[in-house]
């Protein structure tokens, strides 16, 4: 399905009438169907539509079931909509490589946990090691006579020893 044609139902389910919607019936007979069998589907106790039964075809299933399905149509479609945008944007995110976590029940609450420990341990590791690395001063390196520097932790002393600065 498309943006627009998301869009489009998305306009279509907010041009409806707004707010809850419920259904009455069967009805008994009426000048439109003198057989009787309509249910009215209503707003505010006003009648937004209606579906029509004959009686004669033995059942009100139909009917029923059309009726239901209007009804419920003006929450549903709207959370239905709601539910797919938040989906989309999770793979839209996943899909752009950002940093995104769907965690789905107790075994995804507790990845999380592991996870988030690793990840602290990891950080911890990280930040002892830069601190070491900052420890590590100019006067540590020696330079080649091909001017490759090189790392040398007694390279203070190994100077001293040779009278060099």
């Amino acid at each position: 399905m498309t943006a627009d044609e998301l869009s489009q139902i998305r306009a279509r389910a907010d041009a409806a009438t707004s707010g809850d919607w419920t259904f009455t019936g069967p009805s008994g007979p009426t000048d439109d169907t003198p057989e009787g069998g309509d249910f009215a589907i209503r707003n505010a106790g006003h009648i937004i539509a209606e579906t029509f039964h004959r009686t004669a075809l033995n059942t009100t299933q139909p009917a029923f079931g059309n009726a239901t399905f209007i009804a419920h149509a003006r929450t549903d479609i709207p959370r239905v909509l709601d539910a797919l945008e938040a989906a989309q944007r999770d793979v839209e995110a996943i899909s752009a490589g950002r940093d995104a976590v769907i965690i789905v029940g107790e075994m995804g609450l507790a990845r999380e946990k592991e996870l988030t420990a690793e990840r602290d341990a990891l950080k911890a590791d990280n930040d002892r090691l830069r601190a070491a690395l900052t420890k590590i001063r100019t006067d540590d390196v020696i330079y080649l006579k091909d001017g490759t520097p090189e790392l040398c932790i007694g390279a203070r002393i190994a100077r001293a020893a040779l009278g060099a600065k």
